[in-house]
């Protein structure tokens, strides 16, 4: 029995073979890049939660800060006469009151 097999047919396997191999090589990578892509979506979920911490932390903050603003205003006001003590000494009682509630929170 005598095979002949002409150079065409010979780079048509060759060709054949090169596109098997490449193939594998994909369903090889895709294999390894689906894990990555399930921990980089909990990398992003992670990165919500803080997201969403440091907005509501900034939020406090600027209340904390409005409140101290205030406060200050409000004993510059009271320096110069034209406010009652009791009003700056409570803003200011609740502006400290608001720092230390911010201080708790982060422990």
């Amino acid at each position: 029995m005598v095979l002949t097999i002409s150079v065409k047919e010979l780079l048509i396997l060759g060709i054949l073979a090169l596109v098997i191999i490449a193939l594998i090589y994909l369903i090889v990578i895709l294999a390894k890049l689906v894990p990555s892509m399930k921990s980089l979506q909990k990398i992003m979920e992670n990165t919500e939660v803080i997201t969403n911490q440091a907005k509501d932390s900034v939020d406090s903050v600027s209340g904390i800060v409005s409140n101290l603003s205030e406060s200050i205003s409000d004993i510059n006001e009271v320096v110069s006469g034209n406010k009652n003590g009791i009003k700056a000494a409570t803003n200011l009682v609740n502006a400290v009151a608001g720092l230390v509630g911010l201080t708790k929170d982060k422990k």
